[in-house]
């Protein structure tokens, strides 16, 4: 529900002739036998973005994670290693800014590759 709620949200608000809003686990296919997926994704349309039945191969400007429960067993076996080492692995690949939202604390975090990462409560108004 949490998903549905932002996508509606972002897609009244977006400019969509400069931007695409992906949702549905949205796949990236950050390097050979990697692939992630997103819960909302915003890209830039203006980065040679072509839409196939593939992963997108070009990152997102805005990923956006919404968990209900994490479930880390492809990652460090912890809940805080998955978020972290994911998250590294998208900034790594070249999007610019993740958004997770927890129900299990209710927190927002929030990283990008050029500030310190931010952790907020759900009440908190959004930083940008």
């Amino acid at each position: 529900m949490l998903v549905s709620l932002i996508h509606g949200f972002l897609f009244t608000h977006i400019d969509r002739k400069r931007y695409l809003l992906a949702t549905n686990e949205s796949g990236i296919h950050p390097d050979k036998g990697s692939n992630l997926s997103n819960d909302i994704a915003i890209f830039d349309k203006s980065v040679g973005l072509i839409l196939t039945d593939k992963y997108f191969s070009v990152p997102a400007r805005i990923a956006i994670e919404v968990d209900v429960r994490i479930e880390p067993e492809e990652f460090s076996g912890k809940e805080s290693g998955y978020v972290y080492e994911k998250t590294e692995r998208l900034l790594e690949f070249g999007v610019d800014t993740i958004i997770r939202i927890t129900a299990q604390p209710k927190k927002i975090f929030v990283a990008t590759r050029t500030s310190p990462w931010l952790t907020q409560n759900w009440d908190a108004t959004c930083p940008f």
